[in-house]
């Protein structure tokens, strides 16, 4: 059941940073691993960008819970989040400037995928509710 008390209806900027936490850890994880890996690069490209699909989809998933409505915006912008922390993460640790329009629409639609997930997953625990 929802607990009334956990929904808002604006997460916050700290919940925000939170889901573009838990969307960037493991896309780090997974490009410190690959890069002592000697794989071909299209390969390489495959797995970051599946990994950030995947990982945007669940900190979208997540903030989105926090929400009463909205979810597919609030989704989206702990995509945006997760792509200005991952600019940043990078930034600091490789010392390089990225951030390309295709890694902006992988994570912007990871998030709002996330969304619409969470919010699919609410209409139909009021549908079951009202059956029983």
């Amino acid at each position: 059941m929802i607990r009334k008390n956990t929904i808002r209806e604006n997460p916050g900027t700290v919940i925000y940073f939170a889901g573009a936490g838990i969307a960037n850890a493991p896309i780090i994880i997974i490009a410190v691993i690959l890069s002592f890996i000697d794989l071909e690069r299209n390969f390489v490209k495959i797995i970051l960008f599946t990994t950030i699909f995947v990982s945007s989809l669940v900190g979208g998933f997540m903030v989105a819970g926090k929400v009463s409505n909205r979810h597919e915006t609030v989704g989206g912008m702990t995509g945006i989040f997760a792509f200005i922390l991952n600019i940043l993460l990078v930034f600091i640790l490789f010392r390089s400037l990225t951030g390309d329009l295709q890694t902006f629409i992988t994570f912007l639609v990871g998030g709002i995928l996330g969304g619409f997930i969470i919010k699919k997953k609410r209409e139909y625990q009021l549908i079951s509710v009202k059956l029983k």
